[in-house]
């Protein structure tokens, strides 16, 4: 019915929609240290949207298998899936951020010349992509609370990471220890909603029957 499909669509829709606003704000926030860190950023970003092909097409596949084996009553085959996708999210991301530590200066070498760009971009591949692994964790937390019919729940989980960590963490950061202080208000949101979504999954497929 058009009602279900409603309650589906508008938690979808609000969710995309609040990606591109914070994208906004935090950008506003890093041109208080002027347009190279803002084009630091920027490159860091787009390395960032390549490095995440490869687990954004398994968490796509995330939604329609745990919802199908949900209504199944399958439920032992999605804690499998939960399990098995945090432990590629995990493993994966510690290799990404690795691989952006130890190569970071020739990544930001490759995007620029401009040494202070340079500097920045650097700094950025050393901090945040340590919480890659739970930051792709969260995101397939929500592909699967929309699964498991509680498309709600994924909306809520989003608006926690953007509206009461992430802005707030990395203003935060930014006021009071300049530039690593709004990576590390990122770090930290990422490890923080990775854990709360583990922790929410976990108790919707605890309340489920078996």
């Amino acid at each position: 019915s058009w009602r279900r499909i409603l309650v589906f669509a508008i938690p979808c829709i609000l969710s995309m929609a609040m990606m591109p606003v914070s994208a906004g704000v935090i950008t506003w926030i890093t041109s208080r240290f002027g347009r190279e860190a803002v084009a630091a950023s920027g490159a860091a970003a787009r390395l960032e949207t390549f490095a995440f092909v490869v687990p954004m097409a398994l968490g796509m596949t995330l939604t329609p298998f745990v919802s199908q084996n949900f209504g199944a009553a399958r439920v032992d085959r999605v804690r499998e899936a939960k399990t098995l996708s945090t432990a590629f999210a995990l493993v994966y991301g510690s290799l990404v951020a690795l691989l952006f530590f130890l190569a970071a200066p020739w990544l930001a070498s490759f995007f620029s010349g401009d040494p202070q760009v340079i500097q920045v971009m650097v700094t950025y591949l050393r901090i945040i992509p340590f919480g890659y692994g739970m930051m792709e964790v969260h995101r397939y937390c929500g592909f699967m609370l929309t699964g498991l019919h509680t498309p709600s729940s994924s909306l809520a989980l989003n608006m926690i990471r953007i509206l009461v960590l992430l802005i707030p963490l990395s203003w935060l950061g930014a006021r009071f220890l300049g530039l690593c202080g709004m990576f590390a208000g990122r770090l930290i949101t990422d490890l923080t909603v990775g854990s709360l979504g583990l922790t929410w999954v976990s108790l919707r497929l605890r309340s489920a029957r078996v």
